[in-house]
């Protein structure tokens, strides 16, 4: 489970690290990002725990973080896009 200082600095960050809490062999880092009043996406980065050594899923997060800004420009694109063509 995680802390109290581990989720507050997962939402000042923007980005969680999980190891071995969801399930037990497994780890990721993520990114969220509101997309609408009722929606929010994430963009992950999870695998077997085995194949993150130290400190692997905290180097990671900014790429996480950078995918998932990418990932809202694209689907902010996207969604530009579908109204205009209404």
């Amino acid at each position: 489970m995680k802390s109290s200082a581990n989720f507050k600095n997962a939402q000042r960050s923007n980005v969680a690290i999980d190891r071995d809490e969801c399930n037990f062999g497994t780890c990721g880092v993520a990114s969220s990002f509101q997309m609408n009043e009722r929606l929010r996406v994430a963009y992950s980065i999870n695998g077997a725990t085995v194949y993150f050594p130290n400190n692997r899923l905290e180097e990671l997060g900014p790429v996480a973080k950078r995918m998932a800004i990418e990932l809202k420009a694209t689907l902010d694109g996207a969604d530009a896009k579908r109204r205009i063509r209404r």
